[in-house]
């Protein structure tokens, strides 16, 4: 089942089949840790898209997880494996956002922001969620107390993405993820808070947005993303200001660079025209 998932073109497919029977599984407190562990590696790849998130929240998804978690409290209080993938598994689908208002109205953000003092991993992923949680450009209050550190693990787990490197056990993209959730804080009426926009400068986050401008095998939106940050950072930070200046040349050679891809655009539209009237023809003439 895990395999099955794993490929994204069947995870949507599998995803009515495979989830009912995994949160059975996760839940259970009959079943070995390992299985349960197993099951919520399978739900973590199920959340991993946008088209799964209303299944998984009529499925209960999320106060089964919850449940996972809340059970912590009630023991040693650490984060074991386990409790560390029921939170991966609503951390993923608070992501793709395509869930947000019914999370929302299940209390995430509130349950998100108690996680946010956790060390470590746990903290992050709660922040990754936070981030993405809310609309745009709407205050989220559980994010006025993001700690230094926490932003230099978010930083830290950009340029470790662009790198390729695995992290926490996870291979990561950018968008959506670490590059997405400094936009979406900045968004989230931050952008003006002096401690959020000097925690992210003094966490180095301008160079590892220009090492996602020099690399030419990233998508395309990682970089649309690299230069939004960019571009609001420097709005509002002299600071910003100077670094974007200091860094010019190397931010005109993504300019041509990006502009090679624009005729291609422009062919690939004009290619796709040239079909449809052909087709269009034909089909007029049956």
């Amino acid at each position: 089942l895990f395999n099955i998932c794993s490929q994204k073109e069947f995870q949507v497919l599998a995803a009515p089949l495979v989830a009912p029977f995994a949160i059975r599984t996760a839940v259970s407190t009959d079943e070995d840790e390992e299985v349960r562990i197993v099951a919520l590696n399978i739900l973590t790849l199920v959340a991993d898209s946008t088209e799964t998130g209303k299944l998984l929240l009529d499925l209960k998804l999320y106060p089964a997880m919850k449940h996972i978690i809340d059970d912590r409290e009630k023991g040693n209080k650490e984060w074991s494996e386990l409790v560390e993938g029921a939170l991966g598994v609503i951390a993923n689908l608070s992501v793709h956002r395509s869930v947000n208002a019914e999370l929302v109205r299940a209390g995430a953000s509130k349950f998100f922001g108690s996680l946010l003092s956790e060390t470590g991993f746990p903290g992050l992923l709660a922040l990754l969620a936070l981030t993405h949680l809310a609309k745009r450009g709407t205050a989220v209050k559980e994010l006025d107390d993001v700690s230094p550190a926490m932003l230099s693990a978010l930083v830290s787990l950009i340029g470790s993405t662009i790198d390729g490197d695995i992290a926490f056990g996870i291979r990561w993209e950018l968008v959506p993820g670490p590059l997405s959730a400094v936009r979406h804080l900045i968004l989230h009426g931050h952008g003006n808070d002096p401690s959020v926009i000097d925690g992210l400068l003094n966490t180095n986050v301008m160079e590892q947005l220009l090492r996602v401008l020099d690399s030419d095998c990233l998508e395309p939106s990682d970089v649309e993303e690299a230069l939004e940050i960019m571009i609001m950072l420097a709005q509002v930070s002299e600071r910003a200001r100077r670094i974007v200046l200091l860094s010019e040349h190397q931010i005109h050679e993504t300019e041509m660079r990006l502009k090679k891809y624009s005729k291609s655009i422009q062919l690939a539209v004009q290619l796709k025209g040239v079909a449809s009237s052909y087709i269009d023809s034909a089909r007029s003439e049956l």
